[in-house]
């Protein structure tokens, strides 16, 4: 039986047929550099960041979403098990939260507020390490 996913089958593994890969295995150069994205991007449904609570400078309410925890997260699972060699990932964000930005938006042309060193900048920066 195939896997399902909110009600899509899962692009590796044919209907019906458990763990049966679409294609035969990669002779090909096998691409293992994988861009997650950090949080929504101009393709999400909606738009989010870990960090949406105004001020958080902290970040004690930065959290993961339902689109990682149900979607890129078993993705990338399903992608490294088929794959031949370790997947390499690196996380790279479409904006920052809301409130770090100029133009108080998701979109357009905002910058990240403050001066380099102050807390905007700071929070910014642990963004990318939790």
């Amino acid at each position: 039986m195939g896997h399902h996913h909110m009600g899509c089958p899962h692009p590796w593994v044919l209907p019906g047929v458990p763990h049966a890969p679409l294609h035969p295995p990669p002779a090909g150069i096998e691409y293992n550099l994988v861009r997650v994205p950090m949080a929504s991007t101009d393709f999400s449904v909606r738009l989010y960041t870990y960090a949406d609570t105004e001020g958080d400078f902290e970040l004690k309410h930065f959290n993961l979403t339902e689109e990682d925890t149900r979607m890129k997260i078993p993705i990338l699972r399903a992608a490294q098990a088929v794959a031949a060699r370790p997947l390499s990932l690196y996380a790279s964000p479409w904006t920052s939260p809301v409130w770090m930005k100029t133009n108080g938006a998701m979109t357009g042309r905002g910058t990240l507020k403050g001066k380099p060193g102050d807390k905007y900048h700071k929070a910014w920066a642990n963004y990318f390490v939790r």
